[in-house]
Order: C-alpha cells, then sequence, then structure tokens
C-alpha cells in the first residue's frame, strides 16, 4: 500500500472521529441559530485581523480591544458557540499529534545528522 493511500485511509479515520462528530453536531447547532452563527463570525474575524496585525507588527486600538473583549464575553455566554469552540479545538489537538508522530521520522534524521 502506498503512502497516500494510508494518508487517506486516516483522513477518513478523521473523518468517523468523535471529536469530528462531536464538532459537525456543535456546527448543525451553529447554523440553525443566525444570531449565533453571526456572532461566531464576527468573532473569527476579528481573530483574523488580530493576527494579521501580530504578524505585521501592528498594534491594535483601545477600541479594537475592546471589540475583541466584548466578543469573547458574548460568546463565552453562548453554550452552543462555547462547545463549537471546545469541539473545534480537541479536533485540532488530535490533528496537532498526528501532524507531531508523521514529522517523527524528519525530527530523528536531523538528530542523527547531529549526533555525527
Amino acid at each position: 500500500m502506498h503512502l497516500y493511500d494510508k494518508a487517506r485511509e486516516l483522513a477518513q479515520m478523521i473523518r468517523q472521529s468523535d471529536e469530528m462528530k462531536k464538532l459537525l453536531e456543535a456546527w448543525d447547532t451553529i447554523e440553525k441559530n443566525p444570531a449565533n452563527r453571526d456572532l461566531l463570525t464576527n468573532f473569527r474575524n476579528q481573530q483574523m485581523k488580530i493576527q494579521s496585525y501580530q504578524l505585521m507588527g501592528k498594534t491594535l486600538s483601545e477600541q479594537e480591544v475592546n471589540e475583541y473583549n466584548r466578543s469573547i464575553e458574548a460568546i463565552n455566554q453562548v453554550s452552543e458557540i462555547r462547545r463549537y469552540l471546545e469541539a473545534e479545538s480537541k479536533l485540532g489537538i488530535l490533528i496537532g499529534e498526528i501532524h507531531r508522530i508523521l514529522g517523527e521520522p524528519l525530527e530523528a534524521m536531523y538528530r542523527d545528522l547531529e549526533a555525527q
């Protein structure tokens, strides 16, 4: 079996994982409520803006910081959004661990090269 076949098999296993199922269930709940969907979308947009500012070395204005903090407070009050973000985080952790495992052969090679 080729590596690509194994990768596709792994992708299918991720799709069938409890983490993915919980994320999809949480998303379905968010989608049913336009106010929650808009709140989450606004929060995501603010996160992307903050990340782009950080990459460019820019500082947020006091108003932008206050808006972001208000978004966090609003999201924390909505159990459906909290549940979605928790499910998303758990899936991210799973994928991160898989990525770490996949990188082990390369890390071992570099360790061996450094030891020489």
